[in-house]
């Protein structure tokens, strides 16, 4: 048995982190509360983009009907007004942090002079949660995942590259690769991968399209082929060989059994109308000899990206005749295009790793900036709601745009890998990347990140009250900045455990930014939670309680938290432990007494916060949060010289029981 280990100085709850998460379930704006006489109404409302809880007050201060009337308005609950005399509406008036009002009329004069209103804006689940040291409160994503950073999960045989991804839907997914041109299929949204076979003799399976229905076609090198199945990816069968190209390295499909094709080593269009089972060339692009990209913007609209000149190509009746658009500036290749729809393109080039945008169907474009120090931009994919993730070369990165590609940042470089050939969404916040020079699949996370004022030292961490899946994928890194691209420390990979999660640092690492990732694609719930977080150190004494303890359960009252101390509301079953600590050394004895108990008991307010202890670390996932009990706690925390022997009681703080 390991000496007992307690974990009272949560750093995320001591010195002012700063938490932030890559989603959490919006704020929640109440009714408004009236108190008046007048007819008309306040009704509050729009999206909250602060991050503490307020109370928001509106206040009448000239009578009158909707468009006359006026009104002061305070967002700490009347102690300051923020505006005076402002116009009624009846449609919404912006106040701050996204929060909106607006007026409704009835019968009679609609405000009387005075007329008052009180709304709150709540976190219920924001990531103050997570260091209230209440289990009945908790952290929410909104949507499982945004993307925010990676884990790796899994190399794809003895393959190099990744070089394509498809999503067909029900979770399934397919992975074209290099350098023996192989499919791969996933059918757990990417958390497991099977090889499904080798396409001939092809090296590279440099496209992929789902056309819907379980068909599903792969275009290759180093002979220009077509493949397709029809089974989802279980079975394939060649097609053709597109004259004499070489590399089919775009597809898109435009749904109805229309699919276009783009080549090398002439920069040819070619088109099938049947779904792939018979093609004919369209046309040469110019003088271009790479069709390196294509993307379909629907109504017949489809725009492709070449090289050598980084030339962006336009057609408008579905591939059966193309123009040139314009060169992107200097760049030599336009390696990816996604549609965000409304016209909304973005496109990602080499050689200067640059994003281009345009807000007209690709009839002109604007460059947008640079990646960072990265040449080539290979791989695009929207998420939706202006949200848009790139892949680049040649330190493997991912950036990220929430506006639509008007500005971007690093999300992380993708371990040790070079390229980030591809990426595909799944839906639902989850995303797919594919790499290169060691054929490696990563899946986008939901993350935690924790900015300390100053480095803190970290030994553990504790994930209480989850519902991540057994198949979850979890990791711990650190940073000397937020600037996430290699981090100076990990990511280091935490084992699952249902329920609650414990995990030690073989050593300490002192780091100002932190950042958990948490990858679970089995997750069924749309959301990942948790109720308590903690980042910090550890204390272990050198004697640990004696023999004879005692570890069980028995009913109790407990519940919510107010400040410091449990208040007894509902029935639970918490454990108790009696631990005794006979005739400690003086080391141990300032450890506890000096150091542990003042830092958890309030002499003056006679209030325990709650700690985490683990009463034997041999036996992983066993850290209890609760809160030393009894009056003899009080005794010691005052009197520290008076005892050395030390007989302490621990209870549980649970989950209330519905």
């Amino acid at each position: 048995m390991s000496n007992i280990r307690f974990l009272f100085d949560n750093k995320l709850d001591t010195t002012g982190a700063v938490i932030t998460a890559s989603s959490t379930v919006t704020a929640q704006v109440s009714q408004a509360q009236k108190n008046g006489t007048g007819s008309g109404s306040c009704v509050p409302g729009g999206v909250y983009t602060g991050t503490t809880e307020r109370t928001y007050l509106i206040i009448i201060d000239l009578a009158g009907d909707v468009g006359t009337a006026t009104f002061k308005w305070s967002s700490d609950g009347g102690s300051t007004f923020s505006g005076t005399l402002v116009a009624t509406q009846a449609h919404p008036l912006t106040l701050d942090n996204g929060i909106t009002v607006y007026f409704t009329a009835a019968t009679g004069t609609d405000f009387i002079l005075g007329d008052r209103w009180d709304f709150k804006v709540i976190f219920g689940y924001g990531t103050a949660k997570l260091i209230d040291r209440n289990r009945n409160t908790e952290w929410r994503s909104s949507d499982g995942f945004l993307s925010e950073s990676f884990s790796l999960i899994q190399r794809l045989g003895t393959q190099t590259y990744v070089l394509s991804l498809a999503s067909l839907g029900s979770g399934i997914v397919l992975a074209g690769t290099g350098t023996t041109g192989q499919i791969w299929k996933s059918t757990d949204s990417g958390a497991t991968w099977a090889l499904i076979q080798r396409l001939g003799t092809q090296t590279e399976v440099y496209s992929l399209a789902s056309l819907g229905g379980g068909i599903v076609l792969a275009g290759t090198a180093a002979t220009g082929q077509v493949w397709k199945s029809t089974d989802s990816g279980a079975t394939w069968t060649l097609i053709q060989q597109l004259g004499t190209q070489t590399h089919v390295f775009s597809l898109v499909s435009l749904g109805s059994g229309i699919v276009l094709a783009g080549t090398y080593p002439t920069g040819q269009i070619w088109k099938s109308t049947d779904s792939g089972a018979t093609w004919a060339l369209i046309q040469q692009l110019g003088t271009q000899t790479y069709v390196y990209s294509l993307a379909s913007l629907g109504g017949g609209i489809v725009l492709a990206g070449t090289y050598p000149t980084g030339q962006i190509w336009k057609s408008t009746d579905s591939g059966a005749t193309w123009a040139l658009i314009q060169q992107l500036g200097t760049q030599t290749y336009v390696f990816s295009l996604v549609s965000l729809g409304s016209g909304i393109v973005l496109a990602g080039t080499a050689g200067t790793g640059q994003i281009w945008k345009s807000t007209d169907s690709g009839a002109t474009w604007a460059l947008i900036q640079q990646l960072g120090t990265q040449t080539e931009v290979y791989s695009l994919a929207s998420l939706g709601g202006g949200i848009v993730l790139a892949g680049t070369y040649p330190t493997g990165q991912i950036w990220r745009s929430t506006d639509s590609g008007a500005t971007w940042a690093l999300i992380q470089q993708l371990g040790t890998q070079t390229y980030v050939f591809s990426l595909v969404s799944l839906g639902s916040g989850i995303v797919l990347a594919g790499t290169a020079a060691t054929g490696q699949i990563y899946m986008g996370c939901a993350s935690i990140v924790c900015g300390f004022l100053s480095p803190q030292s970290i030994q553990a961490l504790i994930i209480q009250d989850h519902n991540f899946t057994s198949t979850a994928i979890m990791s711990l890194m650190a940073h000397t900045s937020d600037a996430w691209g290699a981090p100076a420390f990990g990511p280091v990979a935490i084992t699952w455990a249902a329920g609650k999660i414990d995990y030690y640092l073989s050593a300490t690492q002192t780091y100002q930014y932190w950042r958990l990732s948490i990858t679970d694609a089995a997750q069924t719930d749309d959301y990942l939670r948790m109720s308590e977080l903690f980042l910090g150190p550890y204390t272990a004494t050198t004697r640990n309680f004696a023999y004879n303890w005692t570890r069980g359960r028995a009913p109790y009252m407990v519940g919510s938290l107010t400040g410091l101390h449990p208040d007894a509301v509902v029935l639970g079953v918490p454990e108790v432990l009696m631990c005794n600590f006979p005739l400690l050394p003086d080391a141990d004895r300032d450890t506890l007494v000096d150091t542990i108990f003042p830092a958890l008991y309030s002499v003056s307010m006679k209030r325990v916060r709650p700690c985490w202890i683990h009463p034997d670390p041999s036996v992983a996932n066993d850290a209890i949060m609760g809160y030393w009990e009894g009056d003899a706690l009080a005794l010691y925390a005052q009197s520290p010289t008076a005892y050395w022997d030390l007989p302490l009681q621990f209870r549980e703080l649970v989950r209330a029981m519905m």
